[in-house]
């Protein structure tokens, strides 16, 4: 592991700590170490589609899990 790798692991920790009191977060598309992160804090990770543009059409894809 290089340095950038710890720089960037930090990033993701202080994200994970910043939303630690979400239960979800709704990504169109998120890196593996920020998905490890979220899961680490436990915020579920619910993906939807690259076209949702609008916050109450993305309800749906809580439903779905």
């Amino acid at each position: 592991r290089g340095l950038g790798d710890v720089y960037k692991r930090q990033e993701h920790n202080v994200l994970g700590e910043i939303i630690k009191d979400c239960q979800a977060v709704l990504v169109k598309k998120a890196c593996k170490n920020t998905a490890k992160v979220f899961l680490e804090c436990g915020i579920e990770i619910y993906k939807i589609n690259q076209d949702c543009q609008n916050a109450k059409d993305s309800f749906k894809y809580l439903a779905k899990k």
